[in-house]
């Protein structure tokens, strides 16, 4: 009898998971209207206003740069705004690319080309 009470105890337990309400997984954040506005140069630096929007509720950004197409990437920021002043270099293509994070992890990054400008200590010449 003792054999068959531990079978039925079992069983329950199974039968009791088979129809809980399954848990829906969020799923990581997507980058949505990535943007940038040139607004003017500081001596030889031009500078840009960048701004984003996430697809659902995020922890946190991470946002990186790429000068010459060579690869590189390198952190620009990480944190909760939506926006930043980003410092260009002077003559160079850039790239600058953001993701989001949530508590499902990281979403895919989403980058855009920044035009290349040239600032003649003080006034641009957009190329």
């Amino acid at each position: 009898m003792k054999t068959m009470i531990s079978i039925l105890t079992i069983s329950t337990l199974s039968l009791a998971s088979l129809f809980a309400a399954p848990v829906a997984k969020a799923s990581a954040p997507t980058i949505t209207n990535f943007s940038s506005e040139y607004s003017g140069c500081e001596g030889y630096t031009p500078r840009f206003l960048l701004w984003w929007s996430a697809s659902t509720s995020v922890l946190e950004y991470d946002l990186d740069y790429e000068f010459w197409y060579n690869g590189t990437w390198y952190p620009s920021y990480n944190g909760t705004k939506t926006g930043k002043m980003f410092n260009g270099s002077h003559n160079t293509p850039t790239k600058v690319r953001v993701r989001a994070r949530n508590s499902s992890g990281w979403g895919p990054f989403e980058t855009i080309q920044l035009p290349t400008i040239n600032c003649q200590g003080g006034g641009p010449i957009i190329q």
